[in-house]
């Protein structure tokens, strides 16, 4: 296994900067999810470290070598695509076996880590089919194996699942975790399903436009968002958010909603240089409990549209005058749609984003 390091990476497309500026760290053993939706950079990102796009600047760091000027074969990074890289006239034994012919191993060293693969990923009564009669499942647990026969130093997953069905993908999220943990091996994988990067990453790095606006811990990305776009692409149900303006009154914080107020004195020393700002208030889902009268400053009144049932949770989705929220309803608590609510926000989980910017105050 190996650290990787990427320095100021990077990547023009004639004008486009489709990777600006990236630094990031994996480190040894670390499991890294690039997340971003389709143009953030993902791909081209991993194509830079495998050596199969050249970066326009900036330093790809693997192990204690600088590897950019090294051919894909010197880096000794395995790369899975999203389609299924098999040889289709090939068993899933000579698929397993080729990486290995090619670097001149005896037949029985060869015999031995092909089997001793098979058996990690439950596909030893494969080895004599072809890649044809496979499943989607079966296919990628093979594309898996082809990586990891050969041990490199690093493995690189470009949307590994996407081509899996839900109950599949599921499966594969557990499975595909749990193998490189058992490895040890330094591996980043790029996606853009927000739950798929949360449920697999030790740190998830979150791509916009090119542009690494976080690198963190899974809990600190989702508990603690640098900015509203963070905030909004991790997380289901969305977090919610309601437009305001910051305000004083005898020196203590108000946000001013339109149709209500919220008492945000005990976060007036905070937001003192806000002060009459257009803010963004954000909470999730479970962050805000309903009841059918007021508790405290952090309550608004709202209208029971819904209640949406996924059979371990239910969620009511609640109107404001601003639009719609979603709260995760408490499993003693019922609410018909139609009723009047008080929405009740937990002020240790309370954001708010600057107006202006998106950048996180609190």
């Amino acid at each position: 296994m190996a650290r990787v390091f990427l320095e100021n990476l990077v990547k023009v497309y004639g004008k486009t900067r489709v990777v600006d500026n990236i630094t990031i760290e994996v480190k040894h053993g670390e499991f890294v999810a690039l997340f971003g939706p389709p143009g953030a950079g993902k791909t081209t990102i991993l194509r830079m470290i495998a050596g199969l796009e050249e970066a326009t600047s900036g330093k790809i760091w693997i192990g204690d070598r600088v590897v950019n000027d090294l051919s894909p074969a010197e880096r000794d990074v395995a790369m899975v695509f999203q389609t299924f890289a098999l040889y289709p006239t090939m068993t899933v034994y000579e698929n397993l076996a080729f990486p290995l012919r090619k670097r001149r191993l005896t037949n029985d060293e060869i015999d031995r880590r092909v089997k001793e693969i098979a058996g990690i990923l439950n596909i030893s009564h494969l080895l004599e089919k072809k890649p044809g009669t496979l499943s989607g499942g079966e296919r990628q647990r093979v594309a898996l194996g082809r990586a990891m026969v050969r041990k490199p130093q690093l493995f690189i997953f470009d949307e590994p699942l996407t081509n899996l069905d839900a109950k599949l993908r599921l499966h594969m999220r557990v499975e595909l975790r749990k193998l490189q943990k058992e490895m040890g091996q330094t591996a980043i994988f790029s996606t853009p399903d927000d739950a798929e990067a949360m449920s697999m990453a030790d740190r998830i790095a979150v791509l916009d436009k090119g542009r690494l606006v976080q690198y963190d811990a899974v809990d600190a990305v989702y508990h603690r968002p640098k900015s509203l776009y963070v905030a909004m692409n991790l997380g289901t149900p969305q977090m919610n958010t309601v437009e305001g303006e910051l305000l004083f009154e005898d020196g203590k914080a108000l946000l001013d909603l339109g149709f209500a107020k919220l008492d945000l004195s005990y976060l007036s020393d905070v937001l003192t240089n806000y002060s009459g700002k257009k803010v963004v208030l954000g909470f999730r889902p479970q962050y805000a409990e309903i009841s059918k009268e007021r508790r405290g400053g952090l309550s608004i009144m709202g209208r029971v549209e819904t209640v949406e049932y996924t059979g371990s949770e239910s969620y009511a989705v609640v109107s404001l005058n601003s639009g719609e929220t979603t709260v995760l309803l408490q499993s003693n608590m019922s609410v018909e749609p139609g009723s009047e609510v008080w929405l009740n926000i937990n002020s240790r989980h309370l954001h708010l984003f600057d107006g202006s910017t998106g950048e996180s105050i609190v």
